[in-house]
């Protein structure tokens, strides 16, 4: 049996109150196994006897294989096929309480989204919506009235990160901060010329018999760009 694409994300059904470990994107088997999308840097802690979120449900984690970024895992509530495939689109989900603290200057994503950015004169950017994850290193994206900022997580440019007061300082690359966009010219209308009696105008035949695209109104031409 083939499974059907998975889902897209849909982050903005996780309550604030809890992370995303994973999401179930299919069944894998008969017996309730589930396909996951690891949304984490620890996959290491999907052991067994761990509990979970999923669908406003605690559950019990049973067995967990890694595969790089997925992994298929059980759940002792989980038995069949039907009910795995009921499960597609739904959230590993762990309570932010239960999270274990991590080593100094390393952060959540959920801790860094929502922060306001600015310089050290005080500047305001815009606030991290985003963290994006290059290999090399994370770019935290940041809204800003005039479109995204990227920001590279790198100490000549994220120079501080102050979670209670909610700010994240930066020194931005240069050319990199959105500008406002260029005024756009007016269009100017095109002059039309008076038609000669010679000359039908344009909408009357020869005869000076209307045609049929008399029937229309001619509209004014306007200028190209």
């Amino acid at each position: 049996m083939t499974d059907r694409p998975a889902p897209p994300r849909r982050p903005r059904e996780v309550p604030d109150e809890f992370v995303a470990v994973g999401q179930i994107v299919g069944a894998f088997g008969l017996k309730g196994a589930l396909r996951v999308r690891l949304e984490t840097d620890f996959p290491e802690r999907l052991v067994p006897g761990r509990e979970f979120i999923v669908a406003s449900r605690r559950m019990r984690l049973r067995e967990a294989r890694i595969m790089g970024a997925n992994a298929t895992i059980t759940l002792e509530e989980v038995t069949d096929r039907t009910a795995a495939e009921a499960l597609r689109g739904e959230f590993l989900l762990v309570p932010k309480a239960e999270l274990p603290p991590l080593p100094e200057g390393e952060f959540y994503i959920h801790q860094l989204v929502g922060l306001r950015v600015q310089d050290r004169q005080g500047r305001v950017f815009g606030t991290v919506t985003d963290v994006l994850f290059t290999g090399a290193n994370d770019v935290y994206v940041v809204a800003t009235p005039h479109g995204l900022l990227y920001l590279p997580a790198i100490e000549d440019v994220v120079l501080a990160i102050d979670l209670e007061a909610g700010v994240l300082i930066a020194e931005p690359l240069e050319g990199s901060i959105p500008t406002p966009p260029k005024p756009r010219l007016g269009r100017q209308p095109k002059r039309r010329r008076r038609s000669s009696p010679q000359t039908p105008a344009r909408g009357e035949s020869a005869a000076g018999r209307p045609s049929k695209a008399a029937a229309t109104p001619a509209l004014e031409q306007e200028a190209p760009r």
